[in-house]
């Protein structure tokens, strides 16, 4: 019993409770969930840039414009709040519906001239389209910030498409 009471003693004088948040009963004496907090806002983060194979194959359609844009997609987009929520964009409405090539933050290291050309040939109607802010080379390894990039645009087709 000494020892109960010097532990809730020392509880007590640190200020920390071990007290259980009362949770308001529901009918039939289950517990009711806590409110949730503010709800999440929906970003869309850029997860893929199709490769020039990718483009060239036409392996996913620009969605934009209500799904009239006859562009090949460049980029694929994915909702914050539902990863199997896709968007795929060409260039032109990429630029309409999130404002152009993320500034920091790509899915790729580099993006080479080639790979540059057909999505300005595919993936634009515009003349001298808005590129990404990427090397047209891969980084060195050992250069500062290259361990953590990923690198997909090569990879082995479009990621899958959800719901």
């Amino acid at each position: 019993d000494e020892e109960e009471e010097e532990g809730q003693d020392a509880a007590e004088s640190s200020g920390g409770s071990e007290e259980k948040e009362e949770v308001p009963e529901q009918e039939g004496g289950e517990e009711a969930s806590p409110a949730p907090g503010p709800p999440e806002e929906e970003r869309w983060d850029l997860r893929h840039v199709y490769s020039a194979g990718e483009i060239r194959a036409r392996a996913a359609a620009c969605m934009g414009l209500d799904g009239k844009c006859d562009s090949v997609a460049c980029s694929r987009y994915v909702s914050t709040l539902d990863e199997d929520y896709v968007w795929d964009t060409c260039v032109d409405c990429q630029e309409t519906d999130y404002g152009g090539w993320p500034e920091d933050e790509y899915p790729v290291d580099h993006i080479t001239d080639e790979h540059r050309e057909v999505i300005a040939e595919m993936c634009s109607k515009v003349e001298n389209p808005n590129m990404p802010n990427l090397p047209s080379v891969p980084p060195h390894p050992e250069a500062p910030g290259a361990a953590g990039l990923h690198v997909t645009a090569g990879g082995g087709g479009p990621p899958a498409a959800g719901g």
